[in-house]
């Protein structure tokens, strides 16, 4: 598998977080690892243009505006303009707006995508990060399980929502904002597009 992940914001320090556990818990299984400092958006076109198909797990920015996902130099690393370099993949975003970014290229490049409409909200509170991310990872590490891409969005929409159900529990107006503004929206936003696929042991993208 491919991991591309950023660090150079406090929205990206959680996303950074989910990335290294991604990473510890994959292990052997992930063979290349993008990110800061040195990552610029043109090793992650390169990574993509390699013949293995390798399945993407991006933890990062994206921009509704550019229709971008952002590398770590924050110039556009995955865009209209290659979204053909996804072709035959499992490509899993946990970022802003990437089901639109990466939707329109699931047809005539045959790929999958399991990402998140809309604004993917993010708690900048620390007491929320843990649950957060495993929330957040419930879907990716599903798939390194060998799960489908339905099965794994089905987890993991339902892993927010129980966190939002347990924070609102807690009788805390601020657990209850949390609740409804970052882990209910995620449960809501989390989409699948495309066929759909499983990765195989050597962490290709094939059909299920």
């Amino acid at each position: 598998m491919l991991v591309v992940y950023s660090d150079y914001d406090d929205a990206m320090a959680i996303l950074e977080k989910c990335a290294k556990r991604f990473v510890a818990e994959g292990t052997a299984r992930i063979p290349r690892v993008l990110g800061p400092p040195k990552t610029t958006a043109i090793d992650v076109e390169h990574a993509l243009a390699e013949p293995e198909k390798l399945a993407v797990f991006f933890f990062g920015h994206g921009v509704l505006g550019s229709l971008s996902l952002m590398a770590p130099d924050r110039n556009p690393a995955i865009h209209a303009r290659n979204l053909h370099l996804l072709a035959e993949r499992v490509v899993c975003a946990t970022a802003c707006f990437s089901w639109e970014i990466l939707r329109a290229g699931v047809q005539p490049h045959d790929y999958t995508v399991l990402g998140y409409q809309g604004v993917l909200n993010l708690p900048l509170d620390c007491k929320y990060h843990p649950r957060f991310v495993d929330c957040a990872l419930a879907g990716p590490l599903q798939l390194l399980k060998g799960e489908t891409t339905a099965k794994a969005r089905e987890l993991c929409s339902r892993s927010f929502e129980q966190a939002a159900v347990e924070l609102v529990a807690s009788g805390s107006v601020t657990d209850a904002m949390i609740a409804s503004l970052v882990f209910r929206k995620a449960a809501v936003g989390i989409r699948v597009e495309g066929r759909n696929r499983r990765m195989d042991p050597a962490c290709f993208s094939v059909n299920a």
